[in-house]
């Protein structure tokens, strides 16, 4: 997946940075907010919000970033990068789509829509 077929993919539901809310080391109620201004906004149904859950070690094994997608069109950072190097394996050195794509077919872990998310992971 491209840059371009990703923006006309999907639908920002998100705040920009200025109305977020966000208190640190609050991240369940950061979160929660993030969902009631979702829900507000009335773009979508939280049920059309899907997650990708990996698991930590697969993360670590998998993840690659070139750091491309931080670039603009002319090849300036969009923020400074990291002081260490980029991350790889020895599989790859970008696979980001697979991590940040909701079609369950590809990349790796288990996506799930809010209420399967919910299900599954909430306090039984």
């Amino acid at each position: 997946m491209n840059q371009q077929s990703a923006q006309s993919e999907y639908t920002a539901i998100t705040p920009s940075r200025k109305q977020c809310v966000y208190t640190s080391c609050y991240c369940e109620e950061n979160v929660w907010k993030l969902c009631e201004f979702v829900k507000d906004q009335g773009t979508c149904s939280l049920d059309e919000v899907k997650l990708r859950v990996i698991p930590g070690d697969t993360y670590l094994k998998k993840f690659a970033s070139d750091r491309s997608h931080m670039k603009d069109a002319d090849g300036n950072w969009r923020m400074p990068p990291p002081p260490y190097p980029c991350l790889e394996t020895s599989e790859s050195k970008m696979n980001l789509d697979d991590f940040i794509c909701m079609d369950a077919r590809v990349g790796y872990g288990e996506v799930y829509n809010l209420s399967e998310f919910v299900q599954h992971f909430g306090v039984k």
